[in-house]
């Protein structure tokens, strides 16, 4: 993306990344979901382990996570998948009389 006009970001500059982040009309701005998807200041100091129990009676849909990205840049394929994972599921559970 590119900055239409000057702004700032509230936070994300200085030393400790507490100060503001001013951004010039012009200057390309570039999300890093990687970097973004392991911020221990959220998700803890196991932030770049694999944990799906960190999900567990807490998921909160928000902008710290971007599984599929957002807006007008959306994963295509995010209907496809997520229509998957619940034909999968059902037929999980249609396989088995008693799930403990």
């Amino acid at each position: 993306r590119t900055a239409l006009k000057d702004t700032s970001l509230p936070t994300g500059g200085g030393a400790t990344g507490t100060s503001p982040v001013g951004i010039l009309a012009g200057k390309s701005i570039i999300i890093i979901l990687d970097s973004v998807h392991r911020r221990t200041d959220i998700f803890g100091p196991d932030a770049s382990i694999f944990n799906p129990h960190r999900w567990d009676n807490k998921w909160k849909p928000n902008w710290t996570t971007y599984p599929f990205n957002r807006g007008v840049r959306v994963c295509l394929g995010k209907s496809l998948a997520l229509t998957e994972v619940n034909f999968v599921l059902f037929g999980l559970l249609q396989a088995f009389k008693r799930i403990e």
